[in-house]
């Protein structure tokens, strides 16, 4: 889970097998033994300090040992003191001949890592073409690259969220899919233990009435133990939470991704799913679409394109409320490369991708890229989210709002703060579709009964459609894209079904609840997504998917003959308005009965502007009233 954790394990292994084996089978450029020993005892020390002072004292023996400073300069990398390591290689260049190319090619490459890329490819021409050229060339081509990126920045306006952080190390931000509930994990000191041990938990803040982060806590028990757990995420009904835990006495490998199911007042134990998607590799970073159907994640396992890549599989919602997961597919060549692809985070759009990589094009770590899906399941190529907020450091754990606008990600910006949350104005080529957050509630009018039953919303423009299930307490949750109007539908067997309007960013806080009323003669509701050429009764392409949902309504309920009624607005002269609302209702029948709906099951009247249910001096008014209506005329059961 966490990188530098993995890194330190694998450099310790690597010093383990290092030693003066090693060291006897290569040719060394000291003839000091003093020197040498020294350089043996940092090989063979695990200490990252121990080693550098070993090597510091074979240079004071011999300032001409090149291995040595080529040794205390990747110790220094190792700890992120890059001017040390700079100046350490600076050092070896004006003080040793052995190998001098090797020596400026290692201090070419840190400049490059420090984003000093100037200064490395001014190095890399200092170097004679004896040297590989392959190294040479490859180097030189990420330095322009780099260059590129540094040249053409981004907008960036990064805001600490003072509220959300901690005095500990702060990220892998993650944001309810309602963006009320911003979680992060934290990586805190256990003072109770004499060593002042660390350990990862998860962390959660709310917003309050005036849309303000209340002051992040612990999510506490069961979910955070004595061991790490973090990376988090939610599903978009608040009922799941997926994180990452290392070392538990179930888990299969290294870290795996457990899950919580909330019961509306606590969190389950942590479930641990097992294979397939867990192995015995290290698998991390997961991240849940917003419709639950897919879940991406990192894994170093085989089959991969490189060392760690994303990976997707298919979530199956069980009856008891578990999940069930398919056999995980890699993401495919456009995403995946031979390095480290990590951190994943898929939009609410259900087509933009946001992840961490060192395998594609960038400033020299770990950079932010995005990707777009498009209907055949083909990724784009991924494109660097650019500089600065891509620098030549390491950056990950990037989250995009469900609108596009904002982004949200974990940086040591404030040098000697340590890593905090930020949020940026996340500039328009680089955002997603914009989506609304959408949910309801479907209640039985009389008693205020839940409802478990269908939902469907239709896009009016598109057709495109949206089908979900209320769960047991009558709620359902959604995101749809911004700025379109939607036709509502919800239907139940001995239910009429409820026909529904809805533009989801003009409805307060993008909730509706929704009554449903049992099937009774006299039982009435208006379509509300019926609509007609302006004067006619030509039906517009937009009534279709209600129009169908009448259809369905009538073919699942055959007992059921109704009555469409057509109402108009006061403009135009009484006669007109009747004529006019008439052939409105016969165009409504007309187009069920092509559908193959018996014509005895269908009457239809147009009352005109006789009954309006709004001020008709408005032009607002005047549309609630041009309304077609669907009365239950008669029950006949066989």
């Amino acid at each position: 889970m966490r990188l530098s954790r993995m890194i330190y394990r694998i450099t310790a292994i690597a010093w383990l097998l290092s030693g003066t084996m090693a060291i006897a089978a290569q040719t060394i450029s000291t003839s000091s033994k003093k020197a040498m020993d020294f350089y043996s005892k940092a090989r063979n020390s695990i200490s990252l300090n121990e080693a550098i002072e070993f090597a510091q004292k074979a240079i004071a023996e011999d300032k001409t040992f090149t291995e040595a400073y080529w040794f205390l300069a990747a110790r220094f990398n190792e700890q992120n003191r890059q001017d040390q390591q700079i100046a350490t290689l600076k050092d070896a260049v004006l003080n040793t001949t052995y190998k001098i190319d090797e020596t400026q090619y290692r201090l070419a490459k840190a400049y490059y890592e420090a984003g000093e890329y100037e200064l490395s490819l001014i190095t890399l021409a200092a170097i004679s073409e004896d040297y590989s050229l392959q190294k040479r060339t490859t180097l030189s081509h990420k330095n322009d690259i780099a260059l590129k990126i540094k040249n053409e920045p981004v907008p960036f306006n990064p805001k600490n969220l003072e509220s959300i952080n901690t005095p500990y190390d702060d990220y892998w931000p993650s944001l309810s899919l309602d963006g009320k509930v911003f979680s992060t994990t934290v990586l805190i000191a256990d003072k109770s233990k004499p060593n002042l041990e660390w350990n990862e938990d998860i962390y959660w803040s709310f917003q309050d009435e005036n849309g303000q982060w209340k002051k992040s806590e612990s999510i506490g028990h069961p979910t955070n133990t004595e061991e790490n757990e973090g990376s988090q995420c939610f599903s978009v009904d608040g009922k799941y939470m997926f994180f990452v835990a290392c070392d538990k006495p179930d888990t299969r490998g290294g870290c795996d991704i457990y899950y919580c199911i909330h019961d509306g007042s606590r969190w389950s134990l942590p479930i641990n799913p097992g294979e397939p998607l867990n192995s015995r590799y290290w698998e991390t970073n997961p991240c849940l679409s917003a419709d639950g159907k897919e879940l991406f994640f990192s894994s170093n396992r085989p089959g991969g394109k490189g060392k760690k890549d994303i990976w997707e599989c298919v979530v199956t919602k069980m009856s008891d409320g578990t999940l069930r997961f398919s056999n995980p597919i890699n993401l495919s060549d456009s995403i995946n490369t031979p390095e480290d692809e990590f951190s994943p985070f898929f939009h609410q759009d259900g087509s933009t991708l946001y992840f961490a990589s060192n395998g594609h094009d960038g400033l020299g770590g770990f950079d932010i890229f995005y990707s777009k899906r498009n209907s055949d399941y083909v990724w784009s190529k991924p494109k660097n989210i650019g500089y600065p907020i891509n620098t030549h450091k390491d950056e990950y754990g990037f989250i995009v709002s469900s609108n596009g606008g904002k982004a949200y990600f974990a940086s040591d910006i404030l040098q000697g703060q340590g890593k905090d949350i930020y949020e940026i104005d996340l500039y328009k080529a680089a955002q997603p579709s914009p989506m609304n957050y959408f949910a309801g509630i479907v209640y039985e009018r009389i008693y205020k009964t839940p409802i478990e039953t269908e939902i469907e919303i239709a896009d009016l423009t598109t057709g495109n459609t949206h089908k979900f299930v209320s769960d047991w307490n009558g709620a359902f949750y959604t995101y749809l894209p911004a700025n379109q109007e939607y036709a509502l539908n919800v239907h139940k067997k001995g239910f009429l079904f409820y026909s529904g309007h809805i533009v989801p960013n003009k409805m307060p806080e993008n909730k509706v609840i929704i009554e449903m009323d049992s099937i009774c003669i006299g039982a009435s509701l208006t379509l509300n997504n019926i609509s007609f050429e302006t004067d006619s009764y030509k039906l517009l392409p937009k009534s279709k998917p209600e129009l169908e949902y009448v259809y369905r309504f009538l073919t699942l309920q055959p007992e059921v003959s109704i009555e469409i009624v057509g109402h108009t607005d006061n403009i135009g002269t009484h006669e007109h308005n009747i004529k006019l609302s008439e052939n409105r209702a016969k165009e409504v029948s007309n187009y069920l009965i092509a559908k193959g709906i018996k014509a005895e099951r269908i009457t239809c009247i147009g009352m005109g502007e006789t009954q309006p249910i709004a001020e008709n001096d408005t032009e607002e008014g005047r549309a609630k009233n041009r309304r077609t209506e669907l009365k239950i005329k008669s029950l006949k059961w066989k």
